[in-house]
């Protein structure tokens, strides 16, 4: 019979040479699979920033779509902005000249 030590010592070595398998068996896999993984990463980098880019568009669409839609609402229940389906709107020229009603240029009226 073997002493206990001799034992744990054969233990000690048949673990340490399992262990140094295992490690060199892990790492020639992760090295044949480092490429696929890495151009997935790549893959999945592009589609990611794509999707964030996708979304800040549709989020930039959306608020301004909101601001105009609040803008509308207010005016209007200001009153405002005649809505487009009020076709006998004119523009209001109460007190108005040519002068002002041409633009910058001064304008004489023809007589």
């Amino acid at each position: 019979m073997t002493p206990k030590w001799i034992e744990r010592q054969i233990d000690e070595a048949l673990l340490l040479v399992a262990t140094q398998a295992a490690f060199l068996y892990v790492h020639r896999r992760a090295r044949r699979l480092l490429p696929k993984v890495a151009a997935g990463a790549l893959v999945l980098t592009g589609l990611g920033a794509a999707a964030a880019t996708v979304a800040a568009g549709v989020g930039a669409v959306g608020a301004a779509s909101g601001a105009v839609a609040w803008y509308r609402y207010r005016s209007r229940r200001n009153g405002d902005v005649t809505p487009a389906w009020d076709t006998n709107w004119r523009p209001d020229t109460s007190g108005a000249t040519p002068a002002t009603t041409m633009g910058s240029k001064s304008v004489d009226a023809p007589a």
